[in-house]
C-alpha cells in the first residue's frame, strides 16, 4: 500500500502530486482524530481538534519536504542541481510541535496536568509525518498500538489508584487547606498524586471535603502523622485515613 500511494507523486499528468496530498492527508486526520477522541473524552483542552490540525500540517510539510521541493528543483532549469537536506523540516516540526505540547501543560492547585495530552500531540505529530512521507501502514500501526497503550493503562492506572492510601479532610468552608496540605506534604516526604474537593454537608452544617490521594508506597507512619496533623488544625472538622472500599461506598451514597 505504502509503494502504491508513493507511486501517485508523478502520474496523472502532474496532478499525481496533488492526490497524493489529499490521500495522505485525508488518512494522517483520521488516524489523528482516533487519538483526539480518547483526549477529547477526558475533557482535555486539546482534543478532536487541535490532535487532526496538528498531524495534517505535519503531513503536509513532511510532503513537500520529501516530494514537492525535489519535483520543483527538477522542473525549473534555474534550480538544476539543487542540493537540500529533507531532514531539515522534519526536525523543525518537531520543535515547533514541542510549543503547542508545552502549552497543554498547567499546574492546578499544584498538579501538573496534560502531560500525557502533550504526548499524544507529539505522537500525532510524528503519525502526520509518517503518512506525509508515505508510510502508511506503519503510521496506522503505531496508531493502533498508542490507542492499545492509552487505554489499558489507563484500566491499569486506575486499578493501582484504588490502592493508593488516601486521607479525608472536612474543613469548614472559610478555611484554606489546599496550600497546607502540600506544603505539609513535602514535609513529610509524602508524594500527593490526586487532591479532590467538594461541598458537603457534615452534622448539618456546610463543609468543605478534601481527599488527598497519596503514592502507593508511602511511609504509613508519615501518613498517619499527616492525619494528626490536621486533626489539631483550627477549622478543620474531621481528618482521618480511608481505605479505596470506604470511599467507593462514600461516593455511591
Amino acid at each position: 500500500m505504502d509503494e502504491w500511494i508513493i507511486s501517485l507523486i508523478p502520474r496523472f499528468d502532474g496532478y499525481g502530486m496533488l492526490l497524493y496530498i489529499l490521500l495522505t492527508s485525508v488518512i494522517a486526520g483520521l488516524l489523528s482524530s482516533i487519538i483526539g477522541l480518547e483526549r477529547e473524552l477526558k475533557g482535555q483542552a486539546a482534543g478532536l481538534r487541535t490532535h487532526v490540525l496538528v498531524t495534517i500540517a505535519c503531513s503536509l510539510l513532511m510532503s513537500l519536504s520529501m516530494y514537492a521541493i525535489r519535483i520543483a528543483a527538477n522542473e525549473n532549469d534555474a534550480f538544476k542541481g539543487l542540493t537540500y537536506d529533507a531532514s531539515r523540516i522534519a526536525a523543525g516540526i518537531l520543535g515547533g510541535v514541542g510549543f503547542i505540547g508545552a502549552g497543554t501543560i498547567v499546574k492546578s492547585n499544584g498538579s501538573i496536568r496534560g502531560l500525557t495530552t502533550a504526548a499524544t500531540i507529539w505522537l500525532s505529530a510524528t503519525i502526520g509525518m509518517a503518512c506525509g512521507a508515505g508510510f502508511v501502514l506503519e503510521a496506522l500501526l503505531v496508531t493502533l498500538i498508542a490507542i492499545f497503550f492509552l487505554t489499558g493503562l489507563h484500566f491499569l492506572e486506575s486499578a493501582i489508584e484504588k490502592h493508593n492510601p488516601k486521607v479525608r479532610i472536612v474543613a469548614n468552608p472559610d478555611v484554606p487547606l489546599v496550600y497546607e496540605i502540600r506544603l505539609y506534604a513535602e514535609k513529610t516526604n509524602l508524594i500527593i498524586k490526586n487532591l479532590t474537593s467538594s461541598n458537603v454537608t457534615f452534622d448539618e452544617k456546610s463543609a468543605i471535603e478534601i481527599t488527598v490521594t497519596f503514592a502507593n508506597q508511602s511511609n504509613p507512619l508519615s501518613l498517619e502523622d499527616y492525619v494528626e496533623h490536621f486533626k489539631l488544625k483550627e477549622g478543620v472538622i474531621y481528618s482521618s485515613s480511608i481505605h479505596s472500599k470506604a470511599l467507593q461506598k462514600k461516593n455511591k451514597d
